[in-house]
């Protein structure tokens, strides 16, 4: 066994592709439940039982397939082997567009009790014991939305870089000049930030209110649930603010919370290694 591990590792350091070589990935379109732009893509090896689901949230102009390429596969293989041989996770990106928002009046619980449920059927041979959950950027508000809809739904629920502020679109203007001045945001980048928030909401204050951040954190009972909040100390658009808010109202709650501030911009130093290690199932 440990030669066998030896072996998998040096081929994930020197061939990372050929790890995830048995992986195939199937994207496409459904508008079910009246859910328009709906792109899916499973990433999966056929020949294997799907017991385990990663469900992946994009950020700003991402897409769902991406978690299905590069060093992320391999890295999730070196360490499924290791915690369970033999079984490799089944990865469902999902995705609205490339601005994707799911904290929308009705649509959470439509996507966490219809949607998902209706993807699992079509694309997997059974119905996965468990689901964990990774959120990049704008996914991490995603992701942050879902979990607070239901702490159960995933096992374990990674964000990184998560988009959470405690300003909106209709904050006082001095209250967006001290977030920038607090957390060193950039000027463009929040306000990219604060315009993309208002047309999701068509400028309503109203429909954007039971999806604050903020407000959800202190109205949440009870556990958080099983997470991993990454973020970055130069963010430009100053989400590292929020992420420690989040991990303080979660550590409050009583959940399990890994959490890493490093340097850098946003979304530049997430580990994807430690990630993996965080999503394995064991």
């Amino acid at each position: 066994m440990r030669m066998k591990r030896a072996v998998y590792a040096l081929a994930t350091l020197l061939f990372p592709c050929f790890v995830y070589a048995s992986y195939e990935t199937n994207c496409y379109d459904s508008d079910d439940f009246s859910l328009d732009n709906q792109r899916i893509c499973i990433t999966q090896d056929a020949a294997d039982f799907p017991e385990y689901v990663i469900y992946y949230f994009h950020g700003l102009n991402g897409s769902p397939d991406d978690m299905g390429k590069g060093k992320m596969l391999a890295y999730l293989n070196q360490y499924w082997e290791k915690a369970l041989p033999g079984k490799k996770p089944v990865v469902i990106g999902y995705s609205l567009g490339d601005r994707t928002n799911l904290a929308l009046p009705g649509r959470l619980k439509k996507v966490m009790r219809e949607v998902f449920p209706h993807i699992e059927a079509a694309n997997l041979r059974a119905i996965p014991k468990f689901r964990t959950a990774l959120g990049v950027s704008m996914g991490g508000w995603n992701t942050f939305q879902l979990q607070m809809e239901d702490v159960n739904y995933f096992q374990k629920t990674a964000l990184l870089c998560p988009a959470l502020a405690n300003i909106t679109p209709w904050s006082p203007s001095d209250e967006v000049s001290a977030y920038r001045k607090r957390t060193g945001a950039s000027w463009f980048y929040v306000n990219l930030m604060l315009q993309g928030l208002s047309e999701s909401y068509d400028g309503d204050a109203e429909a954007f209110k039971p999806f604050n951040p903020y407000t959800r954190m202190a109205a949440h009972k009870g556990s958080f649930g099983n997470l991993y909040i990454a973020a970055e100390t130069k963010d430009e658009f100053g989400f590292q603010e929020g992420a420690a808010h989040l991990m303080e109202a979660a550590t409050a709650a009583g959940s399990s919370v890994e959490w890493h501030l490093r340097p850098g911009g946003h979304c530049k130093s997430q580990k994807i290694e430690e990630v993996a290690a965080f999503l394995t199932l064991k």
